[in-house]
This record gives structure tokens, sequence and C-alpha cells, in this order.
């Protein structure tokens, strides 16, 4: 029972800072650590948006590389029908690029079709 009431005791003083010693004082940043940089939440923030719009932008690009690789392969086989499928889809996600269309053109001349 007395130990119990020695540690209640000390409680209120530990609250206070009696039972304690103070602590150290600050004497500035130590030699050899470096001082680490504490961003604010909207800087990470912004950082993250910047990242998720640069690498949606590759995202989108990808399939149009695809497109464009299936179509030429599909031209150069004589598969005129499926390489215009391929250069529309490209056309068609709003890239505008002269070489899409010139293959695009040649690819109806091909099939005797005016595009």
């Amino acid at each position: 029972m007395k130990k119990c009431f020695s540690v209640v005791a000390m409680i209120p003083l530990h609250i206070r800072g009696i039972g304690h010693p103070s602590p150290p004082k600050y004497r500035g940043p130590s030699r050899g650590v470096k001082k680490t940089s504490h961003l604010p939440v909207p800087t990470m923030l912004l950082g993250a948006l910047a990242l998720i719009i640069l690498l949606g932008g590759n995202a989108l690009s990808a399939p149009v590389d695809v497109w464009l690789r299936r179509g030429n392969e599909a031209y150069e086989a004589q598969q005129y029908d499926s390489a215009v499928v391929y250069y529309q889809k490209i056309i068609d996600a709003g890239v505008t690029n002269s070489a899409v269309h010139y293959n695009l053109g040649n690819a109806y001349f091909r099939l005797n079709k005016k595009g």
C-alpha cells in the first residue's frame, strides 16, 4: 500500500516538473546533422498533383504509340482496313500529327476509298 501511495503522490510533482530535472537548453543544430525541410501540406499536395498530371500525360500517349505501331505494321502487311482503323483511333484521340493524316490518306488510297 505504501508503494502505491508514493507513486500517486509523485504524479502531481511530475506534472508540475518538480520531480525531474529541467530539460537541456537548446544550443542550435548539432554538428554533422543536416537540417531537414518541413514542407507544408499544401506544397506537398501541389507536388503530388503535378506528378499525377505528368504521369497521366504519359498514360494517354501510350495507347497512341501502340496504335501508331500497329497501324504501320498493318499498312506494311497490306492490311489497309486495319491500318485505317488504327490511324483513325489516333486522330479521334485528338492527336494532330501530319504523318498520321498522311498515312491514313495513303491507306484510304490503297483501298480506293475517299477519306
